[in-house]
C-alpha cells in the first residue's frame, strides 16, 4: 500500500476577520486538497490607519506574521503563504524576499 502524500499546507494570513471565511470556502470549492492554516491580525488595519504611514515596525509584525505561519505546525510543513489583504505591498515585498516560499497577496496571486 502506497502512502498518500500530504496535503500541501497554506499559511492564510489576514487582517481582518471578514476575510477568513471567504478565503476558506474559496479553498474548499476550489482546492480542496490544501490544508489552509488561519493567522489573523485583527489589528493590522486599524494600526497602520493609527500610524498614517507604513513604518519599519509595521513592517517587521508582517515579517513576524510571515514567518510564524512559514514555520508550519511541527507536523507539517508550510508550502506557501498567502496574505488575504492586498495593502501594505513594500511590507508584502519584505516577507517575500525573507522566506523561502512563495509569498502571494490576493491582486497578485490573480495575474499569476
Amino acid at each position: 500500500m502506497s502512502e498518500q502524500a500530504p496535503s500541501p499546507r497554506i499559511g492564510l494570513i489576514h487582517a481582518l476577520e471578514e476575510s477568513v471565511l471567504p478565503i476558506r470556502d474559496a479553498f474548499a470549492r476550489l482546492w480542496p486538497e490544501a490544508a489552509p492554516a488561519d493567522l489573523l491580525d485583527a489589528s493590522l488595519s486599524a494600526d497602520l490607519a493609527r500610524a498614517g504611514s507604513l513604518d519599519q515596525a509595521m513592517t517587521d509584525r508582517f515579517l513576524t506574521l510571515g514567518r510564524y505561519a512559514a514555520a508550519g505546525s511541527g507536523v507539517q510543513d508550510t508550502r506557501a503563504n498567502f496574505f488575504t489583504c492586498s495593502a501594505c505591498g513594500p511590507a508584502f515585498e519584505a516577507v517575500k524576499t525573507d522566506l523561502a516560499i512563495p509569498v502571494l497577496r490576493p491582486n497578485v496571486a490573480a495575474f499569476e
